[in-house]
C-alpha cells in the first residue's frame, strides 16, 4: 500500500524557503519535520529550523553546511539535491498550497498509523472493545487538535495573532446576563474553563440555565449538557423562567386560555434561539467532546454548560484524580473549541460546618484540584437557604468571583427567585 505523499510539494516548500528564507515562519506555522515524507526533507527542514533559531540566515550554502557538520550532507544526496529543490517551482510560488499539501497528507498518513495500531490490538483481543474505542477515540482526538509550529517569539505571538493593531485589540468575552457579574469578569471568554460552584440546592442549575439562554438570546448556539435532570425537566423550567408560571403549573397539562398563550409565546421564544439540552447521564468527557465537536462543525457552536461534574463515574479509591484530570479535559475541549465552556461542580461540605456557610476556594480542593484548571470560579451562595427568620434575606444571592484569571475577585449581590428559576440584578437595577 502507497502511503498518501506528494513529493514536488515537499520539494516546493523547501525550495520556496531556500529562495527567500522569510517564508520559513509561514512554513513552519503549519508543519513539523516530521509532517515531511523523506528522511532527506525532514533532515533539510529541521537544519531549516536550528539556523533560524540561532537567528542566522536561511539559504543552500548555510543549510548544506549545517548538513556537513552533522555528517548528514550526503545522507540528503549532497548540494546537488538542495540546489535542485526549486527546479520545476514557478516565478511566483504559492506556498500556502504546496503547505497544505504536505500538511493533509501528513495527517493522513498518522490517521493510518492509529488505525493499523488499533486494528493490530483489536486483533490480539486482548483489550476490550470500550477501551479500544476509548483509545482509538483518544488517539484520533490528539491528532486534531495537534499544534503545529507553536508561535514561541515576540515576532511569532503577534504574527499568529493578526499584526500589531490585532495584537493589542482588547479582547472583551461576550457579556453574561447580569451587569455587576459582568463588569468583574468582562464575559464569558472563548476558551476558558468557568466553574460554577455551590452546595446543593443553591441554584446551580438555573444559574447556568440562564447563563445559557443569555447566550442564546444573542443567537449564540449553545449546548446544555445534563447529567442529572431530563431535557423535559429543564424545558419546563425555562417555559417557567419566561412565562412567569410555577413549574407545576406549567408541567400540569391544565392550563387556562391566557396560560395557554403565555407558554405558547415562551415557547415559541425557545424554539426560535440556538440552545440544545441534551441528556448527558452516563456518558464521558470523550463523548460529550465528541458530540461538541460535531454540532460545531455542523450548525456552529459558541458556549458549552456540563451539569454536573459529580455525576461522572469515578474510582472513589482515585476520586480526586479522576475528577481533576476530568476538569483538565474540559479545559482542553474550550480550548481546542474556541468556545467558553461552564462546568458545574458540588462542593464538598466544609461549608457547612462554618458559622455563616459561606463557601470558599478551599473547598473545591476535594474535587480534584480543579481550581488549577479553571479560569473562572464562581461561588454560589443563598444565606437565606440557612436564616429562615430574616424575610430579607429570602432573595438574596451571593455570587463570590472567587477566582478570575486576569481580573478582580470579588462578592456580587443578585436576587434568587427559586420559583421562577431566575438569577436577577437587585430591584434597582435593569433586569
Amino acid at each position: 500500500m502507497n502511503l498518501p505523499t506528494n513529493v514536488d510539494a515537499e520539494r516546493f516548500v523547501l525550495g520556496s524557503i531556500l529562495l527567500q528564507d522569510g517564508l520559513y515562519l509561514q512554513a513552519a506555522s503549519q508543519l513539523l519535520p516530521e509532517d515531511f515524507s523523506l528522511e532527506k526533507h525532514r533532515r533539510i527542514f529541521a537544519r531549516m529550523s536550528e539556523l533560524r533559531e540561532r537567528g542566522e540566515k536561511i539559504d543552500r550554502i548555510t543549510v548544506a553546511n549545517e548538513l556537513m557538520r552533522l555528517n548528514q550532507l550526503e545522507a540528503c544526496d549532497g548540494l546537488t539535491y538542495l540546489v535542485s529543490l526549486d527546479d520545476g517551482l514557478p516565478q511566483i510560488p504559492n506556498l500556502d498550497s504546496y503547505v497544505d499539501i504536505v500538511r493533509q497528507d501528513s495527517g493522513r498518513r498518522k490517521i493510518i498509523y492509529a488505525a493499523q495500531g488499533i486494528t493490530n490490538k483489536a486483533m490480539l483481543r486482548e483489550e476490550t472493545p470500550e477501551k479500544l474505542i476509548a483509545d482509538a477515540t483518544t488517539t484520533l482526538r490528539d491528532l486534531y487538535q495537534e499544534k503545529r509550529g507553536k508561535a514561541e517569539t515576540a515576532e511569532e505571538i503577534i504574527a499568529e495573532a493578526g499584526g500589531v493593531e490585532a495584537f493589542f485589540r482588547k479582547k472583551p468575552g461576550i457579556a453574561c446576563p447580569w451587569r455587576k457579574l459582568d463588569a468583574v469578569i468582562a464575559g464569558w471568554k472563548p476558551g476558558s474553563l468557568i466553574v460554577v460552584a455551590a452546595r446543593p440546592s443553591m441554584g446551580k442549575t438555573t444559574f447556568a440555565m440562564n447563563a445559557a439562554w443569555g447566550m442564546a438570546t444573542r443567537n449564540i448556539p449553545t449546548n446544555f449538557y445534563s447529567a442529572e435532570m431530563e431535557a423535559q425537566e429543564l424545558l419546563y423550567r425555562q417555559l417557567s423562567c419566561l412565562s412567569g408560571m410555577l413549574y407545576d403549573d406549567v408541567a400540569s397539562g391544565e392550563h387556562s386560555k391566557d396560560e395557554r398563550a403565555a407558554l405558547n409565546a415562551a415557547l415559541a421564544e425557545i424554539t426560535a434561539r440556538p440552545l440544545r439540552i441534551i441528556e448527558a447521564s452516563g456518558q464521558n468527557v470523550m463523548s460529550i467532546r465528541s458530540h461538541a465537536e460535531r454540532t460545531k462543525e455542523r450548525s456552529g457552536l459558541g458556549f458549552l454548560v456540563f451539569d454536573y461534574l459529580g455525576m461522572f463515574r469515578v474510582d472513589e479509591k482515585n476520586r480526586t484524580h479522576e475528577l481533576g484530570s476530568i476538569a483538565r479535559e474540559f479545559k482542553l475541549m474550550a480550548r481546542s473549541l474556541g468556545i467558553p465552556v461552564m462546568l458545574l461542580v458540588q462542593l464538598n461540605r466544609e461549608a457547612e460546618r462554618r458559622s455563616d456557610h459561606r463557601p470558599q476556594l478551599a473547598d473545591l480542593r476535594d474535587s480534584g484540584e480543579i481550581e488549577e484548571h479553571a479560569d473562572l470560579v464562581m461561588l454560589l451562595h443563598r444565606p437565606g437557604y440557612y436564616v429562615k427568620d430574616q424575610p430579607d434575606l429570602k432573595l438574596a444571592a451571593e455570587v463570590n468571583v472567587a477566582k478570575n484569571r486576569n481580573g478582580a475577585t470579588t462578592v456580587v449581590d443578585l436576587l434568587y427567585r427559586g420559583e421562577r428559576f431566575r438569577f436577577e440584578q437587585e430591584e434597582s437595577e435593569p433586569r
